[in-house]
């Protein structure tokens, strides 16, 4: 099979962009397609480390500094008629119609920022492969969790019914990346964007409760790091794996409805247990009491910092590789493609 993937404009596929997941399950999937024996094609920014039969330039660095308007590259513009968004789509169009097969597929990450391609190339299928996000359009979905997709097929049954084409692939990482090795330190760990939505403040409060030391890393409102948790700001992608291979416990205490939870599977890949809130993504990411609790308090959350550190590592690590490798999951993918490509 073929597979043009187009990577946004505001992430350029390669490892400095560490905390950007959709740069990373760019690269991810490129390498779960190829490792199938699969053609793929990558459009995107000009700097590029993803494995591919070939790199198209569609963005560049200019563009990426106007879709952010000068902001952290997490907080690009989702309008889609930004100018950059609509250049970039045009180009991957162009591109696409040089290069393209009966049968191939496209694939996407932008939602309703990207519809511009999949209204331009009506002869193949636009799959969007990793829904996370609420402003989904294509007739081919891949959701990230069970528990998003029941509640956008809720909020949007009207509007947006679900199709028999629809399929459930959790998330995938490089589990040969983490380090589960290393001796653990006795702290706990938040780890993302620094905001209220994203609990920091419980989670401040919950170690503190616990009597653990608390170490903050990501970018975000520093201000609301407190109770004499440890702020390290933004870290590198090899920091990143380093403090969750060591930290005794990762804490997840997202006030939002977590779509999926990236950090919280790369901490079990890492053999680190996860206190997490008791709704979302975390419900299918977490088992409770087997790889971590989830809480519906602050008080709950002081005492799984404690007691997460009892849970076994390898069996962390086991169920994390099974559900969340990209070694297992490519063969999900492959699967649904495979069957995709029957459709008329």
């Amino acid at each position: 099979m073929r597979f043009h993937v187009v990577a946004m404009p505001q992430s350029f596929t390669t490892r400095d962009f560490s905390v950007c997941g959709f740069s990373q399950k760019t690269i991810r999937f490129c390498w779960m397609m190829k490792a199938l024996g699969h053609t793929v094609f990558l459009y995107s920014g000009p700097h590029n480390q993803a494995v591919c039969d070939e790199h198209i330039v569609i963005s560049t660095e200019e563009d990426q500094k106007l879709i952010t308007g000068g902001n952290h590259y997490v907080y690009p513009s989702w309008v889609a008629g930004h100018p950059v968004w609509v250049k970039t789509n045009q180009t991957a169009v162009d591109e696409i119609n040089k290069r393209k097969e009966k049968g191939d597929f496209v694939c996407i990450l932008g939602g309703n920022c990207q519809k511009q391609i999949a209204d331009s190339l009506p002869d193949l299928k636009v799959v969007e492969y990793g829904i996370g996000y609420e402003g989904f359009f294509s007739k081919w979905k891949v959701w990230e969790s069970h528990v998003w997709r029941s509640y956008c097929i809720g909020r949007w049954a009207n509007a947006k019914p679900v199709d028999q084409h629809d399929t459930v692939i959790n998330a995938f990482y490089d589990d040969s990346e983490y380090k589960r090795n290393i001796p653990k330190k006795p702290y706990a760990l938040f780890l993302g964007r620094i905001t209220a939505q994203k609990g920091i403040e419980d989670a401040c409060a919950a170690a503190e409760k616990a009597g653990m030391p608390l170490r903050v890393a990501g970018f975000g409102n520093a201000k609301l790091v407190s109770r004499g948790a440890e702020y390290l700001g933004e870290v590198t992608l090899d920091k990143k794996l380093e403090l969750l291979g060591e930290a005794s416990v990762l804490i997840c205490p997202t006030r939002s409805f977590e779509p999926f939870g990236n950090v919280a599977c790369e901490a079990q890949l890492s053999g680190t247990p996860v206190v997490s809130t008791n709704y979302g993504g975390f419900v299918e990411s977490v088992e409770d009491g087997v790889t971590g609790f989830r809480c519906n308090t602050v008080d709950e959350m002081a005492a799984a910092l404690h007691n997460a550190q009892s849970l076994s590592r390898a069996t962390i690590v086991s169920r994390a590789i099974k559900l969340f490798s990209m070694r297992s999951k490519m063969f999900d993918y492959n699967r649904y493609f495979h069957a995709l490509s029957k459709v008329e």
